[in-house]
């Protein structure tokens, strides 16, 4: 049984969701469906999942296909499988996209050791994301 969100819990939720209406690893915006039938919805991803901390520096956004390549299911589209996103890169979406949440330092409390190095999504996700050009940010037009 999950349990029950205190007010200021669903407060920083609601403003959350708010503000990123769309997938942070592959961009797309939560009104659109992929052609292959896969829910698009966003979700809310915990980094550090033990414990499941609810503060704004432990989640992402998240759509249900990435969502899915996060926790290592093998996601094949189009007959091609798609690459799994890990923790790193993971971090490297939480810093690029909610800056001013990002506390490594807190969430390597949480994960009881050391993170890793943030590391840019691979390829496919810059490429997606790119196409549905749902907003701005100079990280993804680096490389």
């Amino acid at each position: 049984m999950s349990k029950q969100l205190t007010k200021s819990e669903r407060a920083m939720y609601a403003e959350f969701n708010w503000q990123f209406k769309f997938c942070w690893a592959c961009g797309i915006p939560e009104w659109k469906v992929y052609n292959d039938g896969y829910p698009t919805y966003s979700q809310r991803h915990h980094i550090i999942r033990p414990g499941r901390v609810t503060i704004r520096e432990n989640i992402t956004r998240l759509c249900f296909l990435c969502h899915d390549l996060e926790q290592g299911k093998c996601v094949r589209r189009f007959g091609v499988v798609l690459p799994n996103l890990s923790l790193a890169h993971i971090l490297w979406l939480k810093q690029i996209f909610d800056t001013e949440h990002y506390d490594p330092e807190r969430l390597a409390q949480l994960y009881g050791k050391a993170l890793p190095e943030p590391e840019r999504v691979p390829d496919w996700f810059s490429k997606q994301f790119l196409k549905w050009n749902v907003c701005s940010h100079e990280d993804w037009r680096a490389e």
